[in-house]
């Protein structure tokens, strides 16, 4: 537990030890202290004195306390700074702290001097209560080249349109929807991608995969970040399962991402870093029934990243995995409603799950922020599998 040293100061020395808002109270002067208590981004100012901690909450109300041991002075100081603060507050003007204040108290941020709106916009990449989806994106992809296959839809385009918003440089791999390609390579433009560059190309065949990172490196100058994402699922009943089915399977879901990351790990190598995240998911982990085939491949993608991540981390380069959850796309969009709501009611959550969730989860593991994190697999699925 943290010590409030400005605190301290508030009690007399027969309340040593004592709590102040669960804070530990050392022996101290008895004098007033102002601190900060954030609520839903706003300051109040709080003026603490005596050796009553808890009892002094009525300061804030401004109603006076029968046997207040403080002086008369002091009291009424305080009620007025209170009222003061409070008077500002419903002005919108946040009450002026640090260097600005008349008592020289510390300000938590260096702009907790401005009108309230301006304050909650300035801190609003800082606000533990605001949403990922609303902070502005850092720019951690400049100078970095992302490959992203299956990129023209679902989590494939939310990643790329979010390594966009980093400033990366874009490489958009697609199996043949030009149209849809097309509108994500829109997409990463507006979320203003430094460079962007198509390749339409068959994950499952190995010489497609290796001339589409040589493509990568030769238009956009590199290689920073690979996102194993596309993927197919053909289900059915075991008994029922054609081989023929089963390879394709296996060749789109699993051996693509092998082909891929090694044609992948050579200019990496050649640059001291690198990063890949591959897409698995929560049936490789926990199974389901009529998908065999589909959990065979995301099971071994599983055991596929931590070996590699084995192999690759004295060259500085780092393997992990996405396991999302129920995510609404286009391969889960046809799927019947009754199965969608057993689904949604299966997580903690009680939801489904976004591509932009799944996205950001993503861009962590690409980003230099997981420096030092390989081998791992991140689960999303809104507490559908623990």
């Amino acid at each position: 537990m943290v010590t409030d040293h400005r605190a301290q100061h508030a009690l007399g020395p027969d309340e040593a030890g004592r709590t102040l808002f669960r804070q530990p109270v050392l022996q101290a002067h008895h004098r007033p202290v102002r601190f900060q208590e954030r609520r839903g981004g706003r300051q109040r100012a709080l003026g603490i004195g005596g050796a009553d901690a808890e009892q002094d909450q009525s300061v804030l109300s401004g109603r006076k306390r029968l046997g207040d041991p403080r002086p008369r002075k002091l009291r009424s100081d305080l009620l007025d700074e209170t009222a003061g603060a409070e008077r500002h507050l419903e002005a919108g003007i946040e009450q002026p702290l640090g260097r600005d204040a008349a008592d020289g108290s510390e300000p938590d941020h260096a702009d907790a001097h401005l009108p309230a709106s301006d304050y909650q916009r300035a801190n609003l990449a800082a606000t533990p209560f605001s949403s990922v989806m609303t902070r502005p994106m850092p720019r951690d992809f400049e100078n970095k080249v992302a490959l992203v296959t299956g990129a023209s839809r679902g989590i494939g385009r939310a990643a790329a349109a979010r390594f966009a918003e980093g400033g990366a440089k874009i490489g958009i791999a697609y199996a043949g929807n030009d149209s849809a390609a097309n509108e994500a390579k829109a997409e990463c433009e507006r979320a203003g991608a430094a460079a962007i560059h198509l390749l339409k190309f068959d994950v499952a065949d190995p010489e497609a995969c290796a001339r589409a990172v040589e493509e990568t490196v030769e238009k956009l100058g590199g290689l920073h970040v690979l996102v194993n994402n596309a993927g197919i699922s053909i289900d059915g009943l075991i008994m029922r399962y054609k081989a023929a089915d089963l390879k394709r399977m296996l060749d789109v879901d699993l051996a693509s991402v092998f082909h891929l990351c090694k044609a992948a790990v050579r200019p990496m190598m050649k640059q001291h870093s690198g990063s890949i995240v591959n897409l698995t998911s929560v049936v490789g982990e926990q199974g389901n029934a009529g998908q065999t085939v589909y959990s065979m491949a995301k099971a071994g993608l599983i055991g596929f990243t931590k070996s590699l991540a084995r192999e690759l981390g004295s060259r500085n380069i780092r393997v992990n995995a996405v396991s999302p959850g129920w995510i609404e796309t286009d391969m889960t969009k046809d799927l019947p409603e009754g199965a969608k709501k057993a689904m949604a009611e299966g997580a903690s959550l009680g939801r489904a799950g976004t591509a932009r969730e799944v996205a950001e989860a993503i861009a962590f593991l690409g980003s230099d922020r997981a420096s030092f994190i390989t081998g791992e697999v991140l689960r999303v699925n809104g507490g559908l599998y623990m």
